[in-house]
């Protein structure tokens, strides 16, 4: 029906993977996992990842919706975004602390090994808001790989499309 993967280093628990399948999703089993994750670990840190939320994933539905489950299930977004292995992920925590970077390449070094590390790269996140539309919005410097005005200093306003300095 479901199952769940955790490292456990020092006071953090780390869910590794969560799975539900498909004929058993929206029956509770998930929040159900986490639950009992969180009374098996109540003076640890919990921390998960979930693939990055962005309109412009083709997945973007499947990715807001396992947000939300996260959140309904009282994980906050911790200010941490990682590429693992060329995909980027948001990371999100239940406890006293959020989780640093070097915290995270620990974590990963001790349950998967050395190797590990070379494929984990911290990933920045800049917020703007457009002088135009007045719209808020966040980009990421992985931007600057597929987005190539942001390189000479620009970023697009995704409402209105207007071109805003960066500062």
């Amino acid at each position: 029906v479901a199952f769940a993967s955790v490292i456990i280093y020092k006071r953090i628990c780390y869910i590794f993977f969560l799975a539900v399948s498909e004929e058993h999703r929206s029956k509770g089993y998930g929040s159900k996992i986490l639950k009992e994750i969180r009374n098996l670990y109540k003076d640890s840190v919990i921390l998960l990842c979930y693939e990055y939320v962005d309109p412009s994933y083709s997945d973007y539905e499947n990715r807001k919706r396992r947000e939300k489950f996260y959140m309904n299930n009282g994980f906050k977004k911790n200010p941490l975004i990682t590429n693992e292995f060329g995909v980027i992920f948001q990371t999100a925590y239940i406890g006293n602390k959020t989780v640093s970077f070097e915290e995270y390449q620990e974590i990963f070094k001790y349950g998967y090994g050395e190797f590990t590390i070379k494929h984990l790269k911290e990933i920045k996140q800049y917020k703007a808001k457009c002088n135009y539309c007045l719209t808020e919005f966040e980009y990421l410097d992985t931007d600057i790989d597929y987005r190539p005005w942001i390189r000479h200093g620009f970023v697009m306003c995704p409402k209105c499309g207007k071109q805003l300095k960066l500062k």
